[in-house]
């Protein structure tokens, strides 16, 4: 049946899970699994950015070979492609999508376009010459973004929630004159005595007296 992807990977040698010692590495960097909610996202993507697509069985040791391959290439390039990663027997309805037969198989999406690329292993080589084809196919369609570093962006936000406290305000040193007794005063210690914090008024006074604006008038 067209779209129905064939198992018998499973029957092949297998690799421990991605991220455990033996295994392919884990998502991270420009290397992405995944998921029914994150597709329709990184389909769109695709016109700011090539993507990748690798349809593997994570356990199986071929499919995690070409996964290692395809991963130490994606943070090789930098962001001129990312790499998104579908667990084929876990996600059934994303690998049929693709219209392919069997695992692994390499897809590439631009502006929301699948390219199949091959299927099975392939030596380095033709790999990078694989990849470059599909980085010069998306230069002449006008998608040269780069993708963005898997975890940069939540890093970011959590910096921006976290604004710079304020400077505090030096203690008001200004004299003032009480018009009744001709004494100059200084403004209490600011420990005991906090500005008021309302917008100074301009009205009239007597000649000769002065009052600091930063400070909560006091009835003489």
């Amino acid at each position: 049946m067209r779209g129905a992807v064939d198992l018998s990977a499973l029957q092949r040698p297998q690799s421990p899970p991605p991220g455990e010692p033996g295994g392919a590495p884990a998502a991270g960097g420009y290397v992405l699994d995944l998921t029914e909610e994150s597709f329709p996202q990184v389909v769109q993507d695709s016109a700011t950015y090539p993507v990748v697509v690798l349809l593997w069985i994570p356990t199986d040791q071929a499919n995690a070979e070409l996964g290692t391959l395809l991963g130490r290439l994606a943070d090789e390039y930098a962001g001129r492609f990312l790499l998104a990663r579908v667990d084929a027997q876990a996600l059934p309805q994303v690998a049929a999508a693709f219209r392919v037969e069997g695992v692994p198989t390499v897809v590439a999406v631009l502006q929301g376009q699948p390219l199949p690329l091959f299927a099975g292993a392939a030596p380095e080589d033709q790999v990078r010459a694989v990849l470059d084809q599909v980085l010069a196919a998306a230069e002449q369609n006008g998608i040269v973004g780069r993708a963005p570093a898997q975890g940069a962006v939540e890093d970011d936000g959590q910096a921006a929630a976290q604004p710079e406290p304020e400077p505090e305000l030096p203690p008001c040193t200004r004299t003032r004159t009480t018009p009744s007794s001709g004494v100059t005063t200084r403004p209490r210690s600011p420990h005991t005595r906090r500005p008021c914090g309302r917008t100074p008024r301009t009205r009239s006074r007597p000649p000769g007296s002065r009052r600091c604006a930063c400070w909560r008038a006091r009835t003489t």
